[in-house]
């Protein structure tokens, strides 16, 4: 977690845990991936950009409603149909 609300390994573990018991896992096979990553990088993104186009293909895949994230600018300049359906979960 971001600056001050760092975690412990085990504490990241026991979250992990608890939301696995709550959230679907949406994963990518290989070619899904690669394709990603290769339209990500095409784009400029480097490094967490590439990971987080990576992570708006799995949202694009789940079909869910809403992408939650703190780092807005990442993901709001990936496509449009994942950049107008992200937000900033609520402290």
């Amino acid at each position: 977690m971001p600056g001050s609300r760092r975690v412990s390994p085990a504490e990241a573990v026991l979250y992990l845990g608890s939301l696995r018991e709550r959230l679907t896992i949406i994963s990518l096979d290989g070619d899904e991936y690669l394709a990603a990553a290769n339209l990500a990088a095409s784009s400029g993104a480097s490094s967490g950009g590439i990971y987080d186009a990576i992570i708006g293909q799995c949202f694009l895949k789940s079909r869910a409603a809403l992408l939650y994230t703190w780092n807005l600018k990442h993901f709001q300049s990936l496509a449009s149909n994942v950049g107008e359906k992200v937000k900033t979960p609520i402290r």
